[in-house]
């Protein structure tokens, strides 16, 4: 009876022990295919670093724009350059996805500013030279993509290019800085390839 007991015991453990791997198997290969749907790559860019995760979607704005939700952990990330944009990305899977993005779409307005800025070039204590910034923030939807679209001008140049959008449960967040005239084409390209790898 005491061996019968300690057969149980230890196949139970065994059972748990293989439910465990399995559910950090899953994990695993979630987030895995993540990253590679990240490495559709973007035209005329390489591969390069990416830093961690912003906690806002649109730091530059003078008042307290929506955050990345602090729910959103451990993401799939990577990052493209053409020596001088860059482009940064970084996905999670969530089961809230829809209420994640719609909370920053909600909050958006907060990230629009304009900023007037006169400067002196020469140090002759004669402001010769100005510049014009504006950040625009509207609702996003394309390509199966549905979140929010925050764009910063210089002059009429863009500067930076977000996205913070969803598609099912994934979570998708994209920067790029620079990119000239084609910066959001750039950037709705790159979403429209990753979404047609997950």
């Amino acid at each position: 009876m005491s061996f019968l007991r300690t057969a149980l015991v230890s196949a139970g453990l065994l059972l748990l022990g293989g439910c465990s791997s399995f559910v950090t198997g899953m994990g695993e290969s979630a987030n895995a295919a993540l990253e590679e749907a990240l490495q559709v790559g973007v035209d005329g860019f390489e591969s390069a670093d990416v830093p961690a995760p912003p906690s806002r979607i649109c730091g530059s704005s003078s008042d307290r724009g929506p955050e990345v939700d602090a729910t959103l952990r451990q993401p799939a990330s990577a990052g493209y350059t053409d020596g001088d944009a860059e482009l940064h990305v970084w996905a999670w899977r969530s089961d809230s996805a829809q209420e994640v993005v719609d909370r920053a779409v909600d909050g958006s307005d907060a990230c629009e500013q304009e900023i007037y800025a006169d400067y002196d070039t020469d140090g002759d204590g004669q402001l010769d030279a100005g510049s014009h910034t504006v950040t625009t923030a509207g609702r996003y939807d394309r390509n199966g993509w549905t979140g929010v679209a925050v764009g910063t001008e210089e002059d009429g140049d863009p500067t930076v290019v977000t996205r913070y959008v969803r598609m099912g449960d994934v979570v998708v967040l994209v920067t790029l800085t620079g990119g000239g005239d084609d910066a959001n084409a750039t950037v709705d390209d790159y979403l429209e390839a990753v979404g047609a790898a997950l």
